[in-house]
């Protein structure tokens, strides 16, 4: 099955252990930890727990604790994951925390060990999710923490030179996993050990996004369908399709700025 996990940037006025109380009152089988150093979220690596850190790259203006960054648990399945995203998405809001520019949602997805055998095509991965329109939905395209993986441009002279379709997945894939060696790209990948399986990491979310939940799930949304497409069981959409609608959008769209 589809499983997935987010870090949620933030600022915020009331205490720490009030927002940990609230999340344990929703999240009871879930230990929550608040930690003062990487090395200490490193011993507490689990699929299991909240974690609160501080931030140095998240700035909320006029906020009492203005750099939040909050790890979630592993949630298995679409439906654990679609509802726990709009229960935290409440619970911040109701607890008036505070976003900007500085701040961003993560979403990690990967597979279950049941599904371990499938291999992710990312080529597959990255023409489904649309780079190009996911950046702009929160207007991330000029963000250094976000930076595109394959600009217009590129994917346009991919699309040129490319003998056909199964051609463009490859030469997309390949430049996918060339651009993974720099910081801070929009999609990242990291490829457990041994394995042709990699946890995704989609950053689209961001900026003031604390009240634009329906565009958050929208890219949530299409995340997941991205990553069952590339492992072949996204069954409402056939490449034939998804290629033309990527084609198109690449020749329609504007550059950003890389």
């Amino acid at each position: 099955m589809i499983q997935a996990g987010f870090e949620f940037e933030f600022g915020h006025d009331v205490r720490t252990n009030l927002i940990t109380q609230v999340i344990k009152h929703h999240f009871p089988d879930n230990k929550i930890y608040v930690i003062d150093d990487e090395f200490e979220e490193y011993k507490l690596r689990s699929k299991h727990y909240f974690i609160f850190k501080t931030d140095i790259s998240v700035n909320v203006y006029g906020c009492k604790y203005a750099n939040t960054e909050m790890t979630t648990p592993v949630f298995i399945g679409k439906k654990a994951i679609l509802e726990s995203f709009k229960k935290i998405f409440d619970i911040l809001r109701v607890l008036d925390v505070k976003t900007d520019n500085s701040c961003s949602v993560h979403i990690n997805v990967s597979f279950t060990e049941d599904e371990e055998t499938q291999r992710i095509n990312l080529g597959k991965m990255y023409v489904f999710i649309n780079e190009l329109q996911q950046l702009k939905i929160f207007g991330r395209g000029n963000n250094v923490y976000c930076k595109q993986c394959i600009s217009r441009k590129r994917c346009m002279s991919i699309i040129r030179d490319a003998k056909n379709d199964n051609d463009l997945i490859k030469r997309l894939e390949k430049y996918l996993l060339l651009s993974a060696e720099e910081h801070h790209q929009a999609i990242a990948f990291d490829k457990q050990e041994n394995k042709e399986l990699y946890i995704t990491e989609f950053r689209f979310i961001g900026g003031d996004y604390i009240d634009k939940f329906e565009d958050a799930n929208k890219i949530l949304n299409t995340t997941l369908d991205a990553m069952y497409f590339a492992i072949g069981k996204n069954k409402k959409n056939n490449i034939s399709d998804v290629l033309k609608k990527f084609k198109f959008n690449n020749r329609l769209g504007e550059d950003l700025k890389e």
